[in-house]
Formats: C-alpha cells, sequence, structure tokens
C-alpha cells in the first residue's frame, strides 16, 4: 500500500508539474482580453472573451501584424469620448508603406479594391462622422470622392467589421505601433458579461496560481502519510 500511494503522488505531482509549466507558458505568451460593444459584429460579440499574443512575446518570438489580424490597440484619441489609455479591438487592414484609400462604400489598398468577406453590415460614408466631425461623411456625396491615407513606417489603419457602428481609423486616423497591444490568437466561445464564464476564461490566467496550491497539498498529504 505504501508503494502504491508513493507511485500515485508521484503521477499526480508529475501531470501537476506539467500542466504548471504549460500554464506559465501561456501566460507569458498569452493574455485574457474581451470586447466591448459591436464594432465587431458578426465576427465578434458585445464580451466575447480572447486569447491575445502580448507585445513583447511577438516581438521575442518574431511575430508579426498581418493584415486581416483582429488587434487590441490603445485609444489615444480624445475624439472618441473614451478615456486615454482605453483598449479597442480592430480588424488591422492597411500595413506601413500602404496607401489606403476609403471610399463611400469600399475599402482599396494601393488602389485595389480590398476583398472583405468578415464584413456584413455594409458601409456608406455618408452617415458617418468621417475624420471625426459631425458632417465629416458629406464629402463621399461626390461621386469618386476617395479619402486616401498614405501610411508611414509604424503606423496602421484599423477598422471594424461592424462599418456602420465602429469608431476607428476612419475617425481617428492611423495609429502608432507602439499603440498595438497585441493580436488575437483565439476567439473563445466565453462572454464575459456571463459570470460563470467570466470566471473560467479568467482560470486560465489564475492557473499557474492554482497549481501551485494544488502541488503544495498533493505535497503536504504525501508527508502525513503513517509510515507502516
Amino acid at each position: 500500500m505504501p508503494n502504491k500511494r508513493r507511485w500515485w503522488r508521484f503521477g499526480l505531482t508529475a501531470v501537476l508539474s506539467v500542466a504548471l509549466v504549460c500554464s506559465i507558458a501561456f501566460n507569458l505568451l498569452f493574455q485574457i482580453d474581451y470586447t466591448k460593444g459591436v464594432s465587431m459584429a458578426p465576427t465578434l460579440a458585445d464580451g466575447q472573451m480572447l486569447v491575445v499574443w502580448r507585445p513583447k512575446a511577438m516581438a521575442t518570438l518574431h511575430v508579426d501584424y498581418h493584415a486581416g489580424d483582429i488587434v487590441v490597440a490603445k485609444n489615444e484619441s480624445a475624439k472618441l469620448g473614451l478615456k486615454e489609455g482605453d483598449l479597442l479591438v480592430k480588424r488591422l487592414i492597411g500595413l506601413p508603406g500602404q496607401t489606403v484609400g476609403v471610399t463611400r462604400s469600399t475599402v482599396e489598398i494601393n488602389g485595389r479594391p480590398l476583398g472583405e468577406p468578415y464584413v456584413v453590415h455594409a458601409m456608406d460614408n455618408v452617415d458617418y462622422a468621417y475624420g471625426g466631425e459631425a458632417n465629416g461623411g458629406s464629402y463621399f456625396r461626390t461621386p469618386g470622392y476617395t479619402a486616401t491615407t498614405k501610411l508611414t513606417a509604424h503606423q496602421y489603419f484599423l477598422l471594424g467589421d461592424n462599418r456602420p457602428h465602429s469608431a476607428d481609423s476612419r475617425w481617428f486616423g492611423p495609429v502608432r505601433q507602439a499603440q498595438l497591444r497585441g493580436k488575437v490568437a483565439a476567439i473563445l466561445t466565453l462572454d464575459y458579461q456571463n459570470t460563470p464564464q467570466r470566471l473560467l476564461g479568467n482560470a486560465l490566467t489564475a492557473a499557474p496560481f492554482l497549481l501551485v496550491a494544488l502541488l503544495i497539498l498533493v505535497g503536504s498529504i504525501g508527508r502525513r502519510q503513517p509510515q507502516v
């Protein structure tokens, strides 16, 4: 019996140790975040939880940003009515060095129309406060009008998938790379507004602490076993 208990503790300790290493690695590479609002609908729902690459991990592992990525960016615009530092979840459309053209209903990259299968809610910039101005969309009433943005080094152009209801680079302009806080690695089917689901999602962050506690518990049980 003592030998069986000893092997049982050894096996459980080994499993917990591997899980601890994996959970620490996960938290060094990724963070858990969630959406606020419907600017990324239907791709992301309000409150949908996300696994996001940490910027330092991306730099260390040479993970780059690509067109089409869903990214998290730090707000630095007073036009949004948000606090400085609030995080925005948007889709990366334009990369450094590219020219982004926005017409009344389409997006162009270097003069070529961009295919966007993720956009379900059609864009009509006539009704949009382009440039953060109440009448900014009036320019798009002119046939053929295109708002053009030439991205410099370390600048990115972001748009929400729900174009009629997204404050994005059409409103506040391009963002600097320093504002990017990582890109989405996985979309979780968890709702931050649902308490049990929020706790489940946050358990990924808390896992190292829970596993250390379990290892300590298993070790203490082993020490208390009577010798036969």
